[in-house]
């Protein structure tokens, strides 16, 4: 197996990046800078061919933690024109050795990659070469490759920016739904929020990679709460006693009380949730931010901040919140579950995660994110390319992604079998860690985003709006929500891209 490192001839497409998560410190998928437009239908490429006969038999799996079904999430990035990535030349394969592309992002997933891959290369006779791109220029690179008509055969991508159901729609991303019904795949292997986010336009155009419960992970330094006589977070929590807390446990520059995530497409769902309510209707047509309940969890963070002056500025760049917290600096940080993997080795302090406090509803605050891999429509070999897809995409994959170590991410495979297994439940992290990860996945919020897939306009819009709350330019009243609700409506109400 290969890994080849393809970049442009030129270092300003850099500055053409578009979102592929969230917050890069605090997601475990990856950055969400500003978008550029949406992607061009690529140059016309050889159809898939119909499927074979012989079926490959998908692993069977543990009934799935039932879970709301997504809604179509938010918009992918037009492409902007930009030179032609060039993969590096690879070496040729012996006879009869098929040679498949598999595009990722560079030290991510590499390591869950070369455990496994070797196994398939030789069961399928096959060549998996790795062509890796920066995460932040990912989607553009790869948007590249399909307008020249030199995309590769298997691809991941993602459903919070809305990549996968702009590649989807576009012709980029095969449907795969010939292949499901031959090979009689069992969809419950994965979680049902998971699988309903492959979905567009009812054609399924992928499988889930990995899935995650979003920020709705609580990590706290439990050195800080013992040393103050605090009693330390717990999943009975809710957001009075984190803030009285939070007002108790304050003294910087020594240790800052608590921080949370900004400017993030998926946080302002989340934010409104807090108390009940939701940012996005179901059906993805309109905003709810107008309800009181809605409203309430972005009082919460005005008042953190502005009022009790217990946050972390969001907006400072350095030291970051993750930063403070290994430095022993931050008592409690909001972020995504899986930002644990950065600290599995940190022993300097005592330190543990909970979930995020209860709202008056019983709701935390969290959101049902997908990763999806999909073979492309250019592959030459589409029936090889769907074995890979299922490797990929199998309790095998899931669990060597969990064990992923160093800066890489450690969301496992989005499949009940996987959150469930021993080697998961098993990993080195403080007493609790992973049971609360389980639960948080279990109970994990259905995904919801704007139908036209312009969430990320959206996002510029919210980070913009939410930034005049924070700085105190603006108060949460009731008429700033009306005024917001107005403009997020004008972006729901445009045609997808």
């Amino acid at each position: 197996m290969e890994r080849s490192n393809v970049t442009s001839r030129r270092g300003f497409i850099r500055h053409l990046t578009i979102g592929v998560g969230s917050v890069a410190l605090l997601a475990a998928c990856g950055p969400a800078p500003a978008p550029t437009a949406a992607p061009a239908k690529p140059t016309e490429a050889p159809k898939a061919a119909a499927p074979a006969a012989a079926p490959t038999t998908a692993p069977a799996a543990a009934a799935p933690t039932s879970a709301p079904a997504a809604a179509k999430p938010t918009e992918a990035p037009k492409p902007t024109e930009a030179p032609k990535a060039a993969p590096t030349t690879a070496a040729a394969p012996a006879a009869g050795v098929v040679t498949l592309r598999l595009h990722a992002r560079a030290g991510v997933e590499d390591e869950a990659f070369d455990k496994v891959l070797p196994g398939f290369e030789k069961a399928q006779n096959v060549k998996v070469v790795q062509e890796v791109f920066p995460g932040a220029e990912y989607p553009q690179k790869l948007q590249t490759l399909a307008a020249g008509g030199t995309i590769g055969d298997v691809l991941q991508a993602f459903t919070n920016s809305a990549m996968f159901q702009q590649f989807f729609v576009s012709g980029i991303l095969a449907p795969i739904d010939d292949y499901i019904k031959r090979d009689k795949i069992d969809l419950s292997q994965w979680y049902k929020y998971s699988m309903d986010a492959c979905v567009v336009d009812g054609k399924t155009g992928g499988l889930p990679f990995k899935s995650h419960p979003s920020r709705v992970g609580l990590f706290y330094n439990i050195d800080v709460f013992e040393k103050a006589g605090l009693k330390v977070p717990d999943l009975e929590w809710n957001y009075d006693m984190l803030t009285e807390t939070a007002v108790k446990i304050n003294k910087p520059p020594d240790v800052y009380a608590f921080s949370h995530p900004w400017h993030d497409i998926a946080y302002y769902p989340i934010m409104s949730r807090m108390y009940g309510g939701d940012f996005f209707t179901r059906d993805g047509k309109s905003t709810e931010i107008e309800k009181p309940e809605s409203q309430q969890g972005w009082v919460w963070h005005y008042d953190m901040k502005n009022k009790h002056k217990v946050t972390v500025d969001p907006l400072q760049t350095a030291p970051t919140p993750q930063d403070l917290f290994v430095g022993g600096k931050l008592a409690m940080f909001r972020a995504n579950v899986g930002t644990k993997a950065a600290f599995a080795k940190l022993d300097k302090f005592k330190w543990s995660m909970t979930l995020a406090p209860k709202g008056p509803k019983g709701n935390r605050g969290s959101l049902a994110e997908t990763d999806v891999e999909g073979t492309t429509k250019a592959s030459k070999n589409p029936d090889k390319a769907w074995e890979l897809l299922k490797v990929l995409c199998s309790k095998e994959m899931g669990i060597a992604l969990c064990q992923q170590t160093g800066n890489r991410s450690a969301t496992p495979g989005g499949r009940p079998d996987v959150y469930n297994s021993p080697e998961h439940l098993g990993l080195p992290y403080p007493k609790g860690v992973q049971e609360v990860s389980l639960k948080a996945m279990n109970e994990a919020e259905e995904w919801r985003a704007p139908a036209n897939f312009r969430g990320l306009e959206v996002q510029r819009l919210a980070d913009e709006w939410s930034d005049l709350l924070l700085l105190d330019k603006e108060k949460p009243t009731a008429q700033f929500f009306s005024k917001l609700k107005a403009e997020i409506q004008t972006i729901l109400d445009k045609p997808r891209p």
